[in-house]
């Protein structure tokens, strides 16, 4: 395990998952089954040895000052499977360029504390577990990684893995030897189990694709302008309306080179983009996601984009591409291992072969109802919408409308970084890719209290947050300025909290909404002033970072845990 200097093997050890296996098996099979594991921790220490073998009192002095940095679980006579286990982000990984750390991309790490001969540690990285094709396949054991972080996030009470096999109603083949679960049934155990999924079909047919917004990178643009220029020719769209009809079995058309091509780019161009932009949604949030395909399941735990890979595997797939685009995943396989990278064009090209079969599943708490892609939406046009009435309100001088917290100076520096916003992002042809969305879904106390960090520098903003009346979920929109984000530097200018819970997109409203020297809050169903505080400094982000970030504060993991 990268960054481990010793391990303490703890022969036998009392797994509650194992015994939970185990006593569903001893009664049928016929072979011996041992009811103990082993676990071995793996620890860093600066200890200076010689000794390869440490016993007594000095190695109980190296486990008290070193550091944990994961475990693993061996059940009892299969040494070949691994049981639960933590394992921490490696900092490379093949694939992945030397300058990139793996561990920045990797955006459901968890952590845990455990003990270790009496002592209390901390460990930090991704639930993983191997497949005993037993009782438990590669999606039983999707499900419990899943899970078993939202237990230690303090989303959810703890399972046993057996539970995860008992609670199917009904196998594909039959219970035992167990022949894995479908898609309706990994939902409905992580429903029984307080997470209910939403299941995303990623590639549902679709001819409804939007055009380039604000937001938007310069490869959707591209994208958006060849359809538009195509679209206007009389003969393209009688080939568009015919492809439509071949793709539902309807009548067989002919079409030129150039319009299949296009169409064609289109269709793989939006399905990938559907797919990458829900899964980053929930990872940014914390939540791993189930990735099925008709014979297998994984856990995704993080993504790489085209920039961080040694070679851009998307370029087989069309000519649409950046280098900020999303290419691989990061996921957890119960067969090959905990942090193994899988290709986007790998993922597109099984959908081509298979047709229907790939989806994804998010398991979200019970309070989380809207989805990723009205939050985001939503968020953009509240936030474009808000900037320019926000100026003109400052440029008005409406007193009624506003409070003013700061100098004449200061606001007049507000309005100046409000219609540069607002002049950048209604011309889309000057100053391409200049900003950029990201959204995640939080608990409100994580926000209000993350929120305070990140802008320590506003006093009058945090005080507008944390008096908001908020639910228990919220969906946080941020609006980023990409120039100061590719010299890694903080790069916030605003965001858009919206209600979790409301599902009504057309009725929907924000309730926060923080511009670069601004902030409004809605109070009692009604909408208060803008107050004016002019402080424009950009802010770092504040999704999900594991141990480092606000979201595994042991406070607000307590807070949590009362759900």
């Amino acid at each position: 395990m990268e960054g481990a200097t010793h391990v303490l093997v703890e022969r036998h050890y009392f797994d509650v998952d194992h015994r939970s296996n185990v006593g569903l098996l001893i009664g049928d099979r016929h072979q011996s089954l041992g009811l103990n594991a082993e676990r071995l921790v793996f620890l860093r220490s600066s200890h200076p040895t010689n000794v390869k073998r440490l016993t007594g009192i000095e190695g109980l002095n190296l486990i008290d000052a070193a550091v944990a940095v994961g475990y693993i679980i061996l059940p009892g006579n299969s040494t070949n499977v691994v049981g639960r286990s933590l394992i921490p982000a490696p900092r490379h990984l093949p694939m992945v360029k030397n300058s990139v750390d793996v561990r920045k991309h990797v955006r459901t790490s968890v952590l845990e504390v455990i003990s270790v001969l009496g002592r209390l540690k901390q460990v930090t990285g991704i639930p993983f577990m191997q497949q005993d094709g037993h009782l438990l396949q590669c999606a039983h054991v999707a499900a419990w990684m899943v899970h078993y972080a939202a237990v230690l996030r303090g989303l959810t009470s703890r399972r046993r893995t057996a539970e995860f096999h008992t609670a199917s109603k009904s196998g594909i083949s039959r219970r035992y030897p167990s022949g894995g679960l479908t898609a309706q049934q990994i939902i409905g155990i992580l429903d029984d189990f307080g997470l209910p999924g939403e299941h995303v079909n990623a590639f549902d047919i679709n001819y409804d694709r939007r055009s380039a917004d604000w937001y938007d990178r310069s490869a959707i643009r591209r994208l958006s302008e060849d359809m538009v220029r195509m679209s206007g020719s009389v003969e393209v769209r009688a080939q568009y309306r015919a492809l439509y009809a071949l793709a539902h079995d309807k009548q067989d058309e002919v079409l030129s080179d150039g319009a299949e091509a296009l169409l064609r780019s289109n269709d793989a161009f939006w399905d990938i983009e559907r797919l990458t932009r829900t899964v980053t949604q929930y990872l940014n949030s914390g939540f791993p996601c189930i990735l099925l395909t008709l014979t297998h399941a994984v856990a995704v735990v993080g993504y790489l984009r085209a920039r961080d890979l040694v070679e851009d595997p998307l370029r087989v797939v069309d000519e649409y591409r950046s280098e900020s685009d999303v290419t691989s995943f990061i996921c957890a396989d119960p067969e090959r291992g905990p942090f193994e990278i899988l290709s986007v064009a790998e993922i597109y090209a099984k959908l081509v072969k298979q047709k229907k079969g790939v989806g994804v599943i998010i398991p979200l708490p019970r309070a989380v109802w809207m989805s990723a892609s009205a939050a985001e939406t939503l968020g953009a046009l509240f936030f474009r919408s808000d900037a320019s009435l926000c100026a003109e309100k400052i440029v008005t001088n409406a007193r009624e409308a506003l409070q003013i917290r700061c100098t004449p100076v200061q606001r007049r520096r507000v309005v100046v970084e409000l219609e540069e916003f607002f002049d950048a992002s209604s011309d889309m042809s000057h100053d391409a890719e200049r900003y950029a969305l990201r959204s995640y879904v939080v608990p409100s106390t994580d926000f209000k209290n993350g929120f305070a960090r990140r802008r320590a520098n506003d006093p009058e903003a945090v005080q507008q947050v944390r008096l908001s009346s908020l639910p228990k979920y919220v969906w946080v929109v941020e609006v980023m300025d990409r120039r100061p984000r590719r010299r890694r530097q903080s790069s916030v200018i605003g965001e858009v909290v919206l209600d979790a819970t409301d599902t009504n997109v057309r009725t929907g409203r924000a309730l926060i909404v923080h511009l670069p020297g601004a902030i409004q809050t809605y109070a009692d169903g009604s909408q208060s002033r803008w107050t004016i505080t002019g402080v424009t400094q950009p802010y770092r982000s504040g999704r999900y970072h594991g141990r480092k970030d606000w979201l595994a504060d042991t406070q607000a993991i307590a807070e949590r845990s009362k759900g």
